[in-house]
This record gives structure tokens, C-alpha cells and sequence, in this order.
């Protein structure tokens, strides 16, 4: 899975271009507003200088905040081997660099285990993350169900905890 490190280096991609452009221009009133930079509809893909990998990242919606805050809406994301991310909405704090998956999320990972949760916070500078909402992962006649879930090293370590219930299809023990 570490292929969504790409995903929060894409992420952290399109903050950095909103704080490059606004196509509205900034927002003001009488002044004194803050600046708010607001893009429809935006696509972006990002290649992974030490994989090669890329991946497509679309959003209906992105809006960064004075903050330094990157909202985004009707996140979606593949990679070219099939993985793929969606979630209703996203937050991407720049200045602790900090991504926070909202909403129902669906995890896809080689076009049989499906992983969903509802929203994942993930720290950038320490490449670690979790969440404490359940976690349901499928594939292959397998189910997996546990109330909480960490992970680290891009995603390379899953750490399952808190009641971890799992239906393992003999296929699976048979690889």
C-alpha cells in the first residue's frame, strides 16, 4: 500500500499550487478578509521520483483557507496499478502537514482487497497515520473487521487493533 504516500505528496502538490494560483482571484471585503483561493473541478497527477508510480488525483471542489488549510471535495484517487481512494472530503493542514480523510472512505489495493473506514488522519513528516473509527477489509472470501487501525512506513505496516475479528477464506491460507 505505500502506494498512497503518493497520494499525500500529490496532496501536499495541490496546496502548493493553490498557493501559486486563484482563478477567482483573492476574496476580499472592505480589505480586511482573508484570502481564500477557490478551484473547480481539478485533476492532477503525480509521479513518484524513487517508484516511477503515478497517480491521477481528481476533487470537485478544492478551496485553500488563510490557514494554510487546503479543503478538498469529492476526493479521488488511482494509481496506475489499479489502486484507487475515494472519499467525500479532505483536509490538508500545511503548516503541520497533517492530511485528514473525511467521511466514508474506500481503500482499493490490487483489484481484490478493498479496505473501508470512515476517514484516515495522516501525519506527513512522520509518515504515520490511523484512524479510531472501524475498519472493514475485504477480499478474496475474506473479511477482516477491527474498531481501529495505524499505519506507517507508507502504508507498508497495518496494525489492527481493539477487538480484531477476521474470516479468512481457505484460498487465502492455501497462497
Amino acid at each position: 500500500m505505500s502506494r498512497y504516500a503518493a497520494l499525500a505528496a500529490a496532496v501536499l502538490l495541490c496546496a502548493l499550487i493553490l498557493v501559486l494560483q486563484s482563478p477567482e482571484g483573492d476574496k476580499t471585503e472592505g480589505g480586511n478578509s482573508p484570502r481564500v483561493r477557490r478551484l473547480l473541478n481539478v485533476t492532477m497527477v503525480e509521479r513518484s521520483h524513487t517508484t516511477g508510480r503515478t497517480v491521477r488525483i481528481t476533487a470537485s471542489e478544492v478551496i485553500e483557507d488563510h490557514l494554510g488549510t487546503a479543503h478538498l471535495v469529492g476526493l479521488k484517487a488511482e494509481d496506475a496499478g489499479g489502486s484507487f481512494l475515494e472519499a467525500p472530503r479532505a483536509v490538508y493542514d500545511m503548516k503541520t502537514s497533517v492530511l485528514k480523510v473525511e467521511g466514508p472512505t474506500s481503500i482499493t489495493a490490487g483489484g481484490w482487497l478493498t479496505m473501508k473506514l470512515n476517514g484516515i488522519s495522516w501525519d506527513l513528516e512522520n509518515d504515520s497515520g490511523g484512524t479510531a473509527e472501524a475498519v472493514t477489509i475485504e477480499g478474496r472470501g475474506s473479511v477482516i473487521t477491527a474498531p481501529r487501525a495505524a499505519f506507517s512506513s507508507r502504508f507498508s505496516t497495518i496494525t489492527l487493533s481493539g477487538g480484531v475479528h477476521a474470516e479468512i477464506s481457505r484460498d487465502v491460507l492455501d497462497l
